[in-house]
């Protein structure tokens, strides 16, 4: 039997179409046996660069004020996340878990050590298309398949217990708590890792990673993503759907707009 490849890049696997996704999947399941109750996790980024590091392991990402740092140290994450549970403790009358403290900064905007995936493909191909500033970049959409453990890691256990995500090894499937209806929507789940500096295609399977099997495809720029986001949004998969608060709505309604009755940027007069 031919041993299945924990990570492959591949920029010849190019996502055209809803039709060529659902293709690119199937040949997926045959490539690494998904013949089991093994659920399969999407994530898509605007630009195919990017790799799999959380955001507090991200360099050259955090400025303000004129000045930047090249990453946080895991003092420095600890230490943010702990005063985020200080500082939320008046909006949530509690004070939270790590865990939960983890999840709702992540949701907000905090640099944590969670990575977003899905079990929808079509909303990881909606969050590879729909950034107006990665148009006229090449997008990737990730999708990996678990190991077979026999179980999942019980976050609501670990709550319970008082474990800390800190002392986690390599990296972890993580079913959270939905603490907005967002994630909901999304159909959310997030991975974990021991290291967020380290890229999560760097880990081995099964020793170190959850992860069985690692691919990236490529979702090429301009008018092919122009054209998925339009064929997205006839399918509900849309800003509206997708974040169901008003500033969702509020966005998804002239995103709509725009698309029903804009023109291309490079016709636009002054």
């Amino acid at each position: 039997m031919t041993e299945i490849a924990y990570y492959e890049a591949k920029p010849n696997v190019k996502i055209e179409s809803i039709e060529g996704l659902l293709k690119a999947i199937k040949e997926f399941e045959k490539e690494v046996g998904c013949d089991d109750d093994r659920r399969l996790y999407f994530r898509g980024d605007g630009c195919w660069s990017h790799g799999l590091k959380p955001s507090v392991g991200r360099v050259n990402v955090y400025k303000h004020a004129g000045k930047q740092l090249r990453g946080f140290s895991k003092d420095q994450e600890h230490d943010l996340l702990h005063r985020f549970q200080r500082y939320a403790y008046i909006h949530e009358r509690r004070c939270l878990s790590e865990w939960e403290a983890l999840f709702v900064g992540r949701h907000h905007g905090l640099p944590v050590r969670l990575l977003d995936w899905t079990a929808n493909p079509l909303v990881a191909l909606y969050n590879a298309v729909q950034c107006e500033d990665k148009r006229t970049q090449d997008g990737a959409l990730w999708v990996f398949k678990r190991v077979k453990n026999g179980h999942d890691f019980d976050v609501i256990e670990a709550i319970k217990k008082d474990k800390s995500p800190f002392d986690l090894k390599g990296v972890k499937i993580i079913y959270p708590v939905y603490v907005d209806q967002r994630m909901l929507a999304q159909s959310g789940c997030f991975t974990i890792q021991d290291n967020p500096q380290k890229g999560l295609e760097d880990y081995k399977a099964g020793v170190e990673s959850d992860i069985e099997a690692l691919r990236k495809w490529e979702v090429p720029k301009c008018k092919n993503k122009s054209a998925l986001l339009e064929d997205l949004q006839r399918m509900s998969i849309d800003h509206r759907n997708l974040y169901p608060d008003l500033d969702g709505l509020a966005k998804g309604l002239w995103h709509l707009e725009v698309i029903k009755r804009g023109i291309a940027s490079g016709e636009a007069g002054n």
